[in-house]
């Protein structure tokens, strides 16, 4: 009940250049010339780049950064978003084969999400229907306001993230492999 419909979340221990922040900057911008409400928290730090970046757009009302919190107050942060985004590096190797945490985070706080296709958790998120893929920023926002203006669409997306986040849990496939 506490969802911020016009509020995406991105974790993440600090936004920086390198981390593709222009390519969160530019989502925020073109979501905005139809949501004026938007707002990405960002859950982490940022650089002075960053920071810079913000007050030179003008956007701080949205795009915002919290600062590092408890992994507890950042749960709880998650689940106050309607969105989970994220777009990795393909510049690093062991992103494509690893596990995104961070899409699983969101999943479980009940946030479909919206992602590159870089990481194997993004495929297998789409495959259960808990998210969307996106090719770049713009396809991101396209698809990020087709989302918040499709309740339907986004309370499937809500459901099945939370049933797979169900089914991945470790406690349960632990039990199920050792019973």
């Amino acid at each position: 009940e506490k969802k911020d419909k016009n509020q995406l979340v991105l974790t993440l221990g600090c936004l920086t250049e390198r981390s593709n922040f222009e390519k969160y900057l530019q989502i925020v911008k073109i979501i905005k010339r139809q949501i004026p409400a938007i707002k990405l928290k960002v859950i982490g730090s940022c650089d002075k780049y960053v920071k810079d970046r913000i007050k030179q757009e003008k956007i701080e009302k949205n795009l915002y950064v919290t600062g590092l919190l408890s992994y507890k107050n950042t749960l709880e942060e998650l689940s106050y978003g309607y969105v989970g985004i994220v777009f990795y590096s393909d510049k690093i190797d062991h992103v494509k084969y690893g596990d995104s945490i961070k899409i699983r985070e969101y999943a479980a706080a009940g946030l479909p999400t919206i992602s590159d296709g870089i990481t194997s958790t993004a495929h297998e998120m789409e495959d259960e229907k808990a998210g969307i893929i996106a090719k770049n920023p713009q396809d991101m926002a396209k698809k990020i306001i087709e989302l918040i203006n499709n309740p339907e669409k986004y309370n499937f997306l809500r459901k099945n993230a939370l049933k797979w986040a169900k089914k991945m849990d470790k406690q349960k496939i632990l039990e199920k492999l050792f019973s």
